[in-house]
């Protein structure tokens, strides 16, 4: 089993086992039960990402801890085999990788982005993504306002994207401005982006590459019922 230097569990290893022993106990947990970890100390796998996180009384140092957890969490639909499967074929580098996972995991901003991190590293791990493609949706997570992927989701099959929010996806590469041609009014969905008496006004947009593997790897499923920590 690969440890820190110190010895101490790394994230990836959490993997190798049923994460049922580690999720059950704290997804219906609030802050206060984070803080005071008399019941999370008691299961070892979250003990031993306490270890990991090097948690102080900080309200950063929780807030890392929570989205490991969310990570680990959403990894429980990959099957233990699997899992192991790509943990033994990344056994040379795989210091690089669980120190790459915990540095993109910090830079989140929101808890919620945890569970698209762990949809995109599923989809690594079935190879529906390159490694390149990985890192780059990731990196795209870490810059772009959570609800401007919502948004984005939501209007997944319309030709074109009007508005504020589009236009900020853009700045993250997830959509593209339409150049050289637009479309015609009745071509788009206006009433979907209440902009009826700005349609002229308004850049179009049309959803990107990346856009594209970001709908289908990391907004394919987005959990609900987490507490609010």
């Amino acid at each position: 089993m690969n440890t820190t230097n110190n010895n101490q569990p790394t994230l990836l290893e959490q993997l190798r086992q049923p994460l049922k022993t580690i999720t059950v106990p704290i997804l219906e947990a609030s802050l206060d039960l984070f803080i005071e970890n008399s019941i999370l100390k008691a299961v070892p796998a979250i003990n031993a990402l306490l270890e990991v996180a090097k948690l102080s009384s900080t309200v950063s140092n929780h807030f890392l801890y929570c989205k490991m957890i969310r990570f680990i969490a959403g990894a429980e639909e990959l099957d233990l085999e699997e899992r192991k499967h790509f943990l033994n074929k990344h056994e040379k580098n795989h210091a690089k990788l669980n120190q790459q996972l915990l540095l993109h995991l910090e830079r989140l901003d929101e808890l919620n982005k945890a569970d698209l991190f762990a949809n995109l590293f599923k989809a690594r791990v079935l190879l529906s993504l390159t490694e390149t493609e990985f890192y780059r949706l990731s990196h795209i997570l870490q810059k772009v306002f959570y609800d401007d992927l919502l948004f984005l989701k939501k209007h997944a099959n319309e030709k074109v994207l009007l508005g504020t929010q589009a236009e900020h996806l853009a700045t993250v590469g997830l959509v593209r401005g339409i150049s050289g041609f637009t479309f015609a009014e009745a071509e788009v969905n206006i009433e979907a982006f209440e902009l009826q008496d700005e349609f002229l006004k308004s850049e179009q947009y049309v959803i990107s590459k990346a856009g594209h593997l970001f709908i289908q790897y990391g907004l394919n499923h987005i959990p609900s019922g987490y507490p609010d920590l």
